[in-house]
């Protein structure tokens, strides 16, 4: 669930902002870095969120997809109704 404000910045914040082809990287917890080429960059409903999320692409052996708040703000359920999923490709 996405919970907060639209005003409120997340880790995530320009996540929405990648496209295939754009690299980005990630740090683990020992220091080490990860290096990710963008394959996809979806937004979709929050009910759609789970199957896209836990899909992989069939031609990638080693992908991370990373997911944040996207869409309208609902302010009755204090969340918002899409979620973005950039999928991304070791290199």
């Amino acid at each position: 669930m996405c919970l907060g404000a639209p005003h409120t910045d997340g880790v995530f914040k320009q996540l929405k902002d990648l496209s295939a082809g754009d690299e980005f990287e990630i740090e683990l917890g020992d220091g080490s870095v990860k290096y990710y080429k963008v394959i996809d960059t979806k937004q979709v409903s929050e009910a759609e969120s789970a199957s896209v999320l836990f899909s992989q692409s069939p031609n990638v052996k080693n992908q991370v997809n990373l997911i944040t708040c996207g869409g309208n703000f609902d302010s009755n359920s204090d969340q918002y109704e899409d979620r973005i999923i950039v999928s991304g490709a070791l290199q």
